[in-house]
């Protein structure tokens, strides 16, 4: 096969449309998700989950939020049935800043709880700061000031 049918296969694995695709193909610069793909073809990845993470991310610097979502739901999907629980871990956040952009703070703050829930369970405190901050952030911009004082002071706490 050549690299263009390989490519196609992948896309379409990605769950991109044939409509898409087709769209795709008579460009003369190929979109960042296409870009991500051959790259990923290039190094050989087998890994289904970083180039989900990796389209996640692209997606999330286009500010398009809702592929954000969708690809980092599908990596999620990949932790699960793997036991991977950092994948999670990672789709939660990415999930989490997506509904916030989106302007869906109660679907944010339960995802960025999820992020929290995980790093307690694998004891990983790396930015666990950063998301109470956050969680604090939109509960505040939800107007419920106790609930986003929990946060900042449990953020704070965090930090000692």
């Amino acid at each position: 096969k050549t690299k263009w049918e390989n490519l196609q296969k992948m896309f379409l694995l990605c769950g991109f449309g044939r409509a898409s695709l087709n769209e795709h193909q008579n460009l003369r610069t190929p979109p960042a998700d296409i870009y991500i793909l051959q790259n990923s073809w290039q190094k050989k990845l087998k890994k289904w989950d970083t180039v989900y993470l990796n389209l996640a991310k692209s997606c999330q610097q286009r500010k398009q939020w809702d592929r954000a979502i969708e690809y980092a739901e599908k990596n999620a999907q990949i932790g699960k049935e793997s036991g991977d629980i950092k994948l999670i871990l990672q789709s939660h956040i990415i999930i989490g800043l997506s509904y916030d952009r989106l302007g869906d703070y109660d679907r944010a703050i339960f995802h960025y709880k999820q992020a929290l829930n995980i790093m307690d369970e694998i004891e990983n405190d790396l930015k666990k700061d950063d998301i109470y901050h956050v969680v604090g952030m939109l509960y505040e911009r939800k107007g419920q000031i106790e609930e986003a004082q929990y946060y900042y002071e449990k953020g704070k706490l965090h930090l000692r």
